[in-house]
């Protein structure tokens, strides 16, 4: 398995390079992992490191990363992953964009989105995409779908509630199994079954992999899966979020981008941005000092990974999963800070119009 990720990192175009400070050692039951070395703005110096603070202006840089499948994450409603990322450093998540150019249409694309609309979190304290780690213990729950006879056997915990909002979603990463589950339109009966809208699940292991299972097709999600681009709290207290977000924009076009597999529900306008389409925070915009430790991670981020358009929705809202210890009200005051003229558009290889 070393062999093969060593083999992974040398050919990928994208992700943590394989540097002297980088190790493919393997580790069993995820794909591989490895020293990061990302450009995570200015390094701490080693007494803020060694006491676990952040210096003003600065980021830690983080050290062991591991892809794949989060085999060490604990068990429980929005559990930490330990460090893990789902899907291998070449999945489309979590490829970087130091090597990205801005798309010749970069100018359009970002106008017809909003040059003055402000940065927004569509989570919080009690607002966002719920999920859950579970291993081989969590029992089965039956769920239906709406408008078939298909049904499924998932691990889905009792106490895991969807979403608030109308789209009612929720994630469920089987450790064991490797294998990411979601559900749209989730309602849970009285007797522990589930309905649902729509299901996909993933194996964790492949990068850019279709769906293993799918059954219902959401007509505005582009085919993404939704957890690989929430904006966790166990990620961003810790200084650092390694993978592209997730971002609404008002309206799309006929088309669609990779990571994106089909149109979501569209306009004509040529316009318009794709589904799929990759956002990044412009290099010479500078991220607030004073903003606090967790919005910093998330606009550095925005830096490294950029943000991917996954629907459609109020302008430049990110998604993430709701954790009590949001700040909700800073969090949304520093993100404001942001406009839609601070990023950029980038090129747009593999768009497709149906």
């Amino acid at each position: 398995m070393a062999a093969a990720a060593a083999m992974l990192l040398a050919a990928c175009a994208g992700g943590d390079p394989a540097g002297p400070a980088a190790s493919s050692t393997a580790v069993a039951g995820e794909s591989y992992s490895l020293t990061s070395n990302k450009p995570l703005g200015s390094a701490p110096d080693a007494s803020a490191t060694a006491a676990g603070s952040i210096p003003e202006g600065g980021l830690p840089l983080i050290g062991k990363v591991r892809y794949g499948i989060p085999s060490a994450a604990q068990p429980g409603i929005g559990q930490s992953l330990s460090g893990a990322l789902p899907f291998p450093i070449d999945d489309a998540w979590n490829r970087d964009l130091v090597r990205a150019v801005p798309d010749l249409t970069s100018h359009a694309l970002i106008a017809a989105i909003g040059h003055g609309a402000s940065l927004a979190p569509g989570f919080g304290a009690l607002a966002g995409v719920p999920y859950a780690v579970v291993d081989r213990q969590q029992p089965t729950a039956v769920i239906r779908f709406a408008g078939t006879k298909a049904t499924r056997a998932w691990p889905i915990p009792a106490n895991l509630q969807p979403s608030a909002d109308a789209s009612a979603r929720l994630a469920v990463l089987d450790r064991d199994a490797g294998v990411l589950h979601e559900l749209r339109g989730a309602v849970r009966g009285a007797d522990g079954t589930w309905d649902a809208e729509s299901g996909a699940s993933w194996k964790l292991e492949l990068a850019d992999g279709a769906p293993i299972d799918i059954v219902g097709m959401p007509s505005d999600d582009g085919g993404l899966p939704v957890f690989p681009g929430l904006i966790r709290y166990d990620e961003a207290s810790a200084g650092a979020i390694r993978h592209a977000l997730r971002v609404t924009v008002p309206a799309v076009r006929a088309a669609w981008v990779p990571p994106a597999r089909r149109a979501a529900a569209s306009a004509p306008d040529a316009s318009l941005p794709p589904i799929g389409l990759r956002l990044r925070l412009k290099s010479d915009v500078a991220i607030p000092a004073d903003a606090s430790p967790a919005s910093r991670a998330i606009l550095q981020a925005l830096k490294t990974y950029g943000m991917i358009v996954a629907g459609v929705g109020p302008g430049l809202m990110l998604e993430g999963a709701p954790d009590e210890r949001w700040d909700s009200a800073r969090l949304a005051s520093d993100l404001a800070r942001l406009r839609g003229s601070d990023f950029e558009a980038i090129s747009m290889d593999g768009l497709t119009t149906p």
